[in-house]
């Protein structure tokens, strides 16, 4: 194993060390550590064809002695060959990239783009953590993981990265072992109608971790900000929390098209701000848990499910607050349970100018609701079946603020005596801002503690 020195910058090419550095790519050995120094730009018109090194790893630097200043501007890598990735990872062990900027990684053709940006590992074998890296103007994927079924990588793991002007996915491919945290994501799906912020498919893995993340899809009308589509619905352990989803923001546009979290997995999916024009949430896993979350809805289409869909059965919509920040059709629906699934639990949400709170398509057993409370809402719950039975609901004022709080003097939560409020659920014990929910807790994503936030 060997480090090399690049500076692309430089006037000749030297021997490889901090003193002299390339400005010419050598082939490198397995277990190699590659440094690229900050503020030079390194163009390629062919494909880099890493695909048969082991545990490589890139990172930047700047001084004379090989060290780091992170003060200073990131390496830019671009790339000008068409229809093909810049960087192409398939051979085995673990490959780190840190601190590089990948920059208008296109060409233009006809008016488009058809380059890409980053490729990781699509073989079994190979995993791929990138930290600190920033993706712009990449025309198709910013990073493809891995690859499905017995391809799926082992591991891969993206944080602290920032994606801009992203073609299609900023992030797709499947693995064993997935995290997304600390990323921001902006300006996606801009070359084509299939891109995600975050696609996880074709897998089932053993964990997914999607956490602090931004994502804003509303510049174009197309997918999701996250999907997660296993092979076996179900499968892994999936979490996405503590994230700010943006989706898109039409009347028109099909609401299918545009789910913000999409997925058939199990997920647990708590403590995050949502924005939707459509479906928020689309549970199409089993015993999927959704709980604290902030999801605001706007200019829902008629036609459109309920801003969170149940396809599943077992699934438990808890302390959520769903809000309607401009009018909704009289069809809108905040809670919509599908045909065929049953145990549906829905309790402590809030719901407010959603004109049917919660609607059940099903014949079968009706679900549990208790404690939620209702603003502006026409309809509380609406069944096929038979109907509802719900105890200690809320129909007052809830006394907002204007980031959805509770007040002081808010229904939604106890009194000094510790009576009214919401029904305790031990797992949602920790409202969005993490703060611990007392017993009573209070009725939807934030709780009595959280008036202490307030200016």
């Amino acid at each position: 194993m060997a480090t090399t020195y690049y500076d692309f910058g430089a006037a000749t090419n030297g021997a490889g060390t901090s003193a002299d550095p390339k400005n010419t790519w050598a082939t490198p050995g397995n277990g190699d550590v590659i440094r690229i120094k900050r503020g030079c730009t390194w163009t390629r018109a062919t494909q880099l064809n890493l695909s048969t090194f082991t545990g490589l790893t890139f990172e930047a630097w700047y001084n004379s002695d090989g060290s780091d200043a992170p003060d200073q501007p990131k390496p830019i890598i671009t790339h000008t060959a068409a229809s093909t990735f810049a960087w192409n990872f398939q051979g085995d062990g673990t490959h780190k990239i840190y601190d590089l900027h990948f920059l208008n990684c296109t060409t233009n053709t006809n008016g488009g783009v058809v380059g890409s940006g980053l490729v990781a590992a699509t073989s079994a074998n190979a995993s791929i953590e990138v930290y600190r890296c920033d993706f712009e103007g990449i025309n198709y994927s910013a990073i493809r993981f891995g690859g499905t079924g017995a391809a799926a990588a082992p591991r891969c793991v993206v944080k602290h990265c920032t994606f801009d002007d992203i073609g299609e996915d900023a992030i797709y491919g499947g693995a064993l072992y997935y995290e997304v945290a600390y990323c921001r994501m902006t300006q996606l799906s801009m070359s084509t109608t299939t891109g995600d912020g975050i696609g996880f498919l074709g897998v089932d893995p053993t964990t997914v971790r999607i956490h602090h993340n931004y994502i804003d899809h509303s510049d174009v009308d197309k997918k999701h900000c996250v999907i997660i589509d296993t092979t076996t619905p179900g499968a892994g352990d999936v979490v996405i929390e503590d994230n700010e989803f943006i989706g898109y923001g039409s009347a028109t546009a099909e609401a299918s098209s545009h789910t913000v979290v999409n997925g058939d997995a199990k997920m647990i999916i708590r403590r995050n701000v949502v924005r939707s024009a459509g479906i928020a949430i689309n549970l199409g896993g089993a015993s999927s848990e959704v709980y604290s979350n902030l999801i605001i809805a706007t200019n829902i289409r008629a036609a459109s499910p309920g801003i969170v869909t149940v396809q599943a059965s077992s699934c438990l919509v808890n302390n959520n607050t769903l809000y309607a920040a401009s009018a909704l059709p009289a069809a809108g629906r905040g809670v919509d349970i599908a045909t065929g699934t049953t145990g549906t639990v829905a309790r402590n949400n809030l719901f407010v100018g959603i004109p049917i709170a919660v609607r059940s398509a099903s014949t079968a057993a009706n679900p549990t609701v208790s404690t939620n409370a209702f603003s502006d809402v026409t309809t509380q719950y609406s069944s096929a079946g038979d109907a509802f039975t719900s105890t200690g609901d809320v129909t007052a004022d809830p006394l907002l603020s204007t980031s959805y709080r509770p007040l002081q003097g808010s229904p939604l939560m106890p009194d000094a005596e510790g009576n009214g409020g919401g029904t305790f659920i031990s797992y949602a014990s920790r409202d969005i801002n993490r703060i611990q929910r007392p017993n009573p807790p209070s009725i939807g994503a934030h709780d009595v503690a959280t008036m202490r936030l307030e200016p």
